[in-house]
């Protein structure tokens, strides 16, 4: 309704918007004279902040999945944050990665350990041991996976370490 009586006059208002009242408080009825008559204005701050909110909206959605959280993540330079699914993954993770320590993971399994950790980095699965183990230790899991081979044959061993 502001945008509208911003462009439009206070006639075309009414006409527009017949009894209808302003939920956002944006667009007020002020008195001009003694005689009972009136216009209508616009609360200029209350304007902008609805403005704003709807650019900090489009820009939440923009991030995607946990965009709030990510939004605010810039807002205050953070470089990390926890979200309680996110956590019940890592101790999905953690209880996998107990299960194949020690183990010889050829190409099948690699690739399954791979998808377990799901680090993505543009988008992009990160498939290496070397940025696995990055991801791994970011989020302060102790686990190494090591790159071993036997009668060129190449396998990974995940291992155990202390933090």
């Amino acid at each position: 309704m502001a945008e509208f009586l911003k462009t439009h006059t206070v006639k075309e208002f009414i006409v527009e918007f017949p009894r209808q009242y302003d939920y956002s408080n944006m667009v007020y009825d002020n008195v001009v004279s003694e005689d009972n008559k009136g216009t209508k204005k616009i609360n200029e701050l209350m304007f902008f902040k609805c403005k704003e909110d709807l650019n900090e909206i489009k820009a939440i959605k923009e991030f995607g999945k946990y965009g709030y959280c990510e939004y605010i993540k810039t807002i205050f330079g953070v470089e990390f944050y926890m979200i309680i699914e996110e956590q019940n993954v890592i101790n999905e993770l953690e209880r996998y990665l107990d299960g194949v320590v020690g183990k010889r993971l050829y190409k099948d399994e690699q690739k399954e350990l791979i998808e377990k950790i799901d680090l993505k980095v543009n988008r992009r699965l990160q498939k290496s041991y070397d940025k696995l183990n990055n991801g791994l230790k970011m989020i302060d899991l102790g686990y190494v996976i090591l790159p071993k081979k036997s009668n060129n044959k190449r396998y990974w061993i995940v291992e155990k370490i202390e933090l």
